[in-house]
């Protein structure tokens, strides 16, 4: 897969590797289409990491609770200065370079989903 805008898609969508342009809540969706839900949770995301940032939410607590969707999220769409995560979630993104290490070995909460 390729990043966004840099490699000619519109802004909000993907270059896949198979010259589709794909949007990106439909990168994140398992399942049925989610109609945006998968993009407002990486907002909601990024609004914590502001306030985490800030020093007004404990970052443990929050990784015990969401670090698996952040990690995972951040695995996906965030390596690099140039990627989604970077260019339209810089409060997310910087949480995550602040504390990488650290979330790799704090506790966190599983999900699972099987169909």
């Amino acid at each position: 897969m390729n990043s966004s805008e840099p490699s000619g898609a519109k802004h909000g969508y993907f270059h896949s590797s198979s010259n589709q342009q794909i949007e990106f809540e439909y990168l994140f969706s398992e399942g049925p289409d989610d109609n945006g839900a998968n993009s407002r949770i990486v907002q909601q995301l990024d609004f914590i990491a502001y306030d985490a940032l800030k020093g007004t939410i404990d970052t443990r607590f929050i990784n015990s609770r969401l670090g698996q969707l952040m990690n995972t999220t951040y695995g996906w769409f965030g390596e690099g200065n140039k990627s989604v995560i970077a260019l339209h979630y810089p409060h997310f993104d910087k949480l995550m370079k602040k504390y990488k290490g650290k979330f790799k070995t704090w506790p966190t909460k599983v999900f699972s989903y099987c169909e």
